[in-house]
Formats: C-alpha cells, structure tokens, sequence
C-alpha cells in the first residue's frame, strides 16, 4: 500500500517477532485510509475478482498507534497466537460479514488479506479491548465509516479530475461544520504529481470506550498535501487479481 505507517510483506514474514508492548496515555491512534484514483496511479492495481461495485473513492489501509512519530508494530500480548499469520485470513473467509464488510471497505487492489495484515502488524499493538481479531475489524470499520471524508464531500459537488483543484483549508472548514473535531492529514506522495491526493490520516485519543478525535502529529518520512489538491480519477484497472475481496 501507498505511505511509511503501514509497510507490510510476503505471507509468512509479516511479523519477524514480537515485543510487549504498552499502550500510553500519551498514545495516539491513527485511521489511514488511501484514495483509490491516487493509489491506482502510483502502484499496478488489479480488481478483487468478487468485488461487486467499482466506484471512485476511498478504501481502508488500516488502525494503528503512534507514539514519536511512528506507528507501533507487532506487539506480543498474552494469549497471542503463534500462527496469527494464517489464522486471520482463514478467520475472514470462513466469517460472511467480515468479508462482505471488508470486500466493501478494505479491498486489496494491489495485495491480498491486506485488513488481515493490518491486524496483525498493528492490531495486536492496540488495548486489550482492540486487539481481538474482532475488536480490531470492528473498532476499524466502523471509524471509516464515522470518518471517511469522501462520504462528506461528495454530497458537496466534489468532483474527480485533475481539472477540479481544491482549497485543503476549505475542506478543513466544511468537515468541521459537518462534525469533524480537528483537520485530518492529507498526503500527496507521488512524486511526479504533489498535487494528487493519495491517502488520508484522521487521528484520535481514547476517552472511557470512544475514540475522540484529535490532530494528527507530524509523521516522519510522509508527505503532505500543498494548500491545494486534486482528487485523481480511477485509471484503467483489469479484474485479474486473485484476492477475493
């Protein structure tokens, strides 16, 4: 996937270990999300041969914290599994609404069993009440849903193309009208166009069982947005992954 937080590799090596690990109160928690268009443009993206709808717009990259500027990564916790590296994807497939659910929010278009390798590096670095499989997916998906900007914008006339340039502190101020309670981080990391919008961060601190949410921190080795933008069309992208979702 596109950025520095959420680096990944080969089934199997994933993790090379694990380390305890405990959260702070300092802790911040980071939603990383990327725009297909942007995505598509940069790396050789391929359709999940069952996803069903096909549309422009934003697809999950994963959960994590961040403590100094960098994300916390395979963490040990009691009761961890040996084999969480096989274990999860099996977990997807064999459990209908995780797959319909990240079939729909978290598609690998350019690596398969990426919500499974999210869990995995970062999920188990959250709280206890998080890093279960399922407390994970849950927590996950239903933030994208509270805090996917594209579900805001574009019932405001936003529109894709790199024609269409938009103010970042305008749709800073829009999203704060429509609930948002600090910016969230727009990255521009195509180094042959630092206009077009490839992912989005949108940060929080706990508080009792919620997340509120908050300004993320500079985040070392990323590249923002300049004061203005563009959302990038979906390019050409066959259906010959062989990622189910």
């Amino acid at each position: 996937m596109i950025g520095v937080i959420f680096i990944v590799s080969a089934l199997g090596t994933w993790c090379d270990s694990y380390k305890k690990y405990e959260v702070s109160k300092e802790s911040k928690y980071m939603l990383s999300y990327n725009w297909i268009g942007g995505m598509c443009s940069i790396e050789k993206c391929s359709i999940p041969k069952d996803k069903v709808i096909i549309e422009d717009g934003m697809v999950l990259n994963g959960l994590a914290v961040i403590e100094d500027g960098a994300t916390k990564k395979c963490c040990d916790f009691d009761g961890r599994r040996d084999d969480l590296e096989s274990f999860i994807p099996n977990l997807i497939n064999h459990n209908y609404f995780y797959q319909s659910e990240i079939s729909n929010y978290w598609s690998g278009y350019s690596e398969c069993d990426i919500a499974a390798k999210s869990y995995v590096i970062h999920g188990t670095c959250l709280p206890k009440e998080y890093h279960t499989p399922y407390g994970y997916f849950n927590a996950t998906l239903l933030l994208f849903q509270n805090y996917n900007v594209w579900t805001t914008l574009r019932h405001y006339n936003y529109i894709t193309g790199k024609q269409y340039v938009y103010s970042k502190q305008k749709i800073n101020d829009l999203l704060s009208v429509r609930g948002f309670l600090a910016p969230v981080q727009w990255r521009c990391e195509n180094p042959e166009d630092k206009q077009m919008l490839t992912s989005v961060n949108v940060c929080f601190t706990p508080s009792a069982d919620k997340f509120l949410q908050t300004e993320c921190p500079e985040i070392t080795g990323q590249q923002q947005c300049p004061d203005y933008f563009y959302f990038a069309e979906m390019p050409p992208t066959p259906r010959e992954t062989k990622c189910a979702y």
